[in-house]
């Protein structure tokens, strides 16, 4: 949970208790408009993460971001987590002009949620808002190479000598090894949990970052880029409606 402003250092809380978000989100809103002496009216937008996520997690924060922007009257920005991971990474590692991220969230089960992006200018090169201030990651300005999608983490490849490849990417029209596209950078929760499949680049963050994702998110909107707060869940759920039985032929 953050709270950027213009001209002031952000503000950020969290809750280290995972499986306690439903009790602790509105609470947390609550303590970081305290901390500013600011009132939910004077708020001018909302930045939310779109996933991929479970699901009930997932529309915890939707559904708690929604009710607030009504509260507030107020626009809801959605970022991908993925793409986060990504501008994180981008930002604190200063990799080259043209350098590919592969950006991993865990999905349970022995599998990931994943997506390739790719940096199209150096630290400094793009646009800013005028508001802005200070190194925001938004200066920089990364290409979603891939949709986010969901794969086993059996199905990663790594590539010796020539970063890091996904079988997902290739397609079923790719058979030689060195056509798989691969990543300069590989980044988030995934790759400290499989390091065998998904080698974590050092110093690459591994968990999505509040501040960025509403700095983010308000620089997205500013631009009138799309900010849709449609659930990336990626997932069938677990349980399903019953289908009807089929009537036998007589």
């Amino acid at each position: 949970m953050a709270l950027v402003c213009p001209g002031a250092e952000p503000i950020q809380l969290e809750n280290a208790q995972p499986r306690a978000h439903v009790e602790s989100l509105v609470p947390l809103v609550g303590q970081v408009l305290q901390l500013a002496g600011l009132q939910v009216a004077d708020l001018v937008g909302i930045g939310v993460g779109t996933g991929p996520a479970p699901y009930t997690g997932l529309r915890v924060g939707l559904v708690a971001a929604g009710a607030l922007g009504l509260a507030a009257g107020v626009p809801v920005w959605g970022v991908s987590d993925l793409d986060v991971l990504a501008h994180q990474a981008a930002a604190r590692l200063g990799p080259a002009k043209g350098s590919t991220i592969l950006a991993t969230i865990d999905a349970k089960r022995r599998e990931v949620y994943w997506a390739l992006f790719q940096l199209d200018a150096k630290p400094g090169e793009s646009a800013n808002p005028a508001w802005w201030q200070g190194t925001a990651p938004t200066k920089l300005a990364i290409t979603e190479v891939t949709t986010p999608d969901q794969a086993p983490v059996a199905d990663v490849v790594v590539g010796e000598g020539r970063g890091i490849g996904l079988t997902r990417l290739a397609g079923p029209e790719v058979s030689a090894p060195d056509q798989v596209p691969t990543a300069d950078l590989v980044v988030g929760e995934a790759a400290q949990l499989y390091p065998d499949r998904l080698p974590l680049t050092p110093g690459a963050p591994t968990q999505v970052d509040p501040v960025t994702l509403a700095y983010l998110a308000a620089w997205r909107a500013s631009q009138d880029q799309d900010t849709s707060t449609q659930p990336l869940y990626l997932r069938r759920p677990h349980v399903q409606m019953a289908q009807p039985k089929k009537k036998a032929l007589q």
